[in-house]
């Protein structure tokens, strides 16, 4: 009995798959540029990249005097390949896009600052006996970041407000994933001095900025990857205006997309972080 149970239940989800999948039907497929901007919600604290980075001859000089500012966004950018599919035959149902990530990513991981004053000169004026002080600044700054190329998947849910207009506005839901691979971190350290003018009158303007050679070093890195869910907005505009012909089923769109997204990479732990995902590219119908 229950074998029969079994197989009736199989007969039902086959015939039920295949129904389904008589109702998908391409519509559509494009390529776009992405270029994901998220600000970081906190730096990885110097304990942790010590530990992490051991290796770095840079991170293991002395720390003394030296502040930890925050980092600055990060990015993950690159191309994204898709296919839209409609699922139903109601014209206001959405198109599913599924889509391959090919990309960068870079992530600030940290860094440190230090500003030093010397006195460097004192100047008289030979007419009012005004003295003003010259201070030799100096500063030293060292910067962490995480590098990857990435690879991954992306799906949304589009609903056009208007799909058959010239220019037509959409929104929607989507998420992807994307993993790291040829990572590593990228640790440098950049020093400067220059000299300040200061008086009764206020501080002078800072000038004969002399740089030194950045210094970098690169260390291998583990994988990780990138998790974010994001709400489409967007501007589609038809190139041409019969919608029969190949310039008519041709549209460029324009997206700005509020995301949040979770980041773990190579030990420095799991961070959450908001942001904007931008798109821009072409599509064509089918």
């Amino acid at each position: 009995m229950r074998t029969i149970k079994f197989s009736l239940l199989a007969i039902a989800l086959g015939f039920s798959c295949q129904n389904l999948y008589s109702q998908i039907k391409l519509v559509e497929g494009g390529v776009n540029f992405m270029n994901f901007i998220h600000n970081n919600s906190a730096s990885v604290n110097l304990e942790t990249l010590q530990r992490e980075l051991s290796g770095s001859e840079i991170l293991m000089r002395d720390q003394t005097g030296f502040q930890q500012r925050f980092s600055s966004p990060s990015y993950n950018f690159g191309g994204v390949f898709w296919a839209g599919f409609k699922v139903s035959e109601n014209k206001r149902g959405p198109i599913i896009r599924l889509g391959v990530i090919l990309g960068d990513g870079y992530y600030s991981a940290g860094s440190l600052y230090k500003k030093e004053s010397f006195p460097f000169d004192t100047l008289t004026s030979s007419s009012t006996g005004n003295v003003a002080y010259l201070d030799s600044l100096h500063h030293t700054s060292r910067d962490i970041s995480f590098n990857s190329q990435q690879i991954g998947l992306n799906i949304s849910a589009i609903f056009y407000w208007d799909k058959n207009a010239r220019w037509s506005v959409y929104s929607g839901l989507g998420l992807g994933a994307v993993l790291n691979f040829n990572s590593y971190f990228l640790v440098s350290e950049d020093t400067h001095s220059s000299l300040q003018l200061r008086s009764s009158y206020g501080d002078g303007e800072r000038y004969n900025r002399n740089f030194e050679p950045i210094e970098s070093e690169r260390l291998s890195a583990s994988t990780g990857g990138v998790a974010f869910v994001y709400l489409p907005l967007g501007l589609d505009f038809r190139i041409g205006t019969n919608p029969d012909n190949f310039w008519g089923k041709s549209h460029l769109f324009y997206e700005i997309n509020p995301s949040v997204s979770i980041h773990n990479n190579s030990g420095l732990g799991t961070r959450y972080n908001a942001g904007f995902l931008f798109q821009s590219g072409y599509r064509l119908e089918f």
